[in-house]
């Protein structure tokens, strides 16, 4: 996989380079001055940015929109995360992980999954405040057994081709299931089924993966 990660805090950015390199990918290290000549001189899969250079990333989806964005970030609030989702990033992690879980959660990015820690999504994608646990765990009972599995892939952060293949139906039905879990959770995304699902309990994870456990 060939990145960019444009990081202002050059040391964790090389630290991350290392490691991701050590991995087999082909990393470029850059300044957030230089990301505009790097993002042209190659065909990098995912670009890596700094919260402190998030404000590119939005250039950087309308220029390279073949390009995976993904964001680290020391902060958590809901504005700071929803204006990255809206810009186009399709992962963020905190720089408190540990070095080896943000650098899983890149090469998730890069294999076309979404990624966003989920205290993150905690925090920006948090459901209506008056619907209590009670009334989403009723919603809930609404899906199907297959509704529950296609839930369960959307937390681990599987896109459709990969549900369609791993559940063995067609593509069309894996989009028919998404849209009937995401109409009886009454959200309208799959990071807002997400984080529905984690807010009120209804699947389990293990420490901070997105690795579901239980969904009732």
């Amino acid at each position: 996989m060939d990145l960019v990660v444009c990081d202002a805090q050059r040391a964790y950015g090389d630290a991350l380079a290392s490691v991701l390199s050590a991995r087999g990918h082909r990393v470029v290290t850059v300044p957030d001055g230089g990301l505009p000549r790097a993002m042209s001189a190659g065909t990098p899969q995912v670009c890596v940015l700094e919260l402190g250079a998030a404000v590119r990333a939005r250039e950087v989806a309308d220029l390279f929109p073949h390009v995976r964005i993904f964001v680290l970030t020391g902060r958590g609030d809901a504005r700071v995360v929803r204006d990255l989702v809206a810009a186009g990033a399709v992962g963020a992690a905190s720089t408190m992980r540990r070095l080896d879980a943000v650098v899983r959660a890149i090469e998730e990015v890069g294999a076309g999954r979404t990624h966003y820690d989920p205290m993150l999504l905690r925090a920006a994608l948090r459901p209506d405040q008056e619907m209590d646990d009670a009334t989403a765990r009723r919603l809930a009972a609404y899906l199907t057994p297959r509704e529950v599995e296609v839930l369960r892939r959307i937390v681990r952060g599987e896109d459709t081709r990969a549900m369609a293949g791993d559940m063995g139906v067609s593509i069309t039905t894996v989009r028919s299931h998404v849209q009937n879990v995401l109409g009886k959770l009454n959200v309208h995304s799959r990071l807002a089924a997400v984080a529905f699902s984690l807010c009120h309990g209804l699947v389990s994870l293990r420490r901070d993966e997105v690795e579901v456990l239980s969904v009732v």
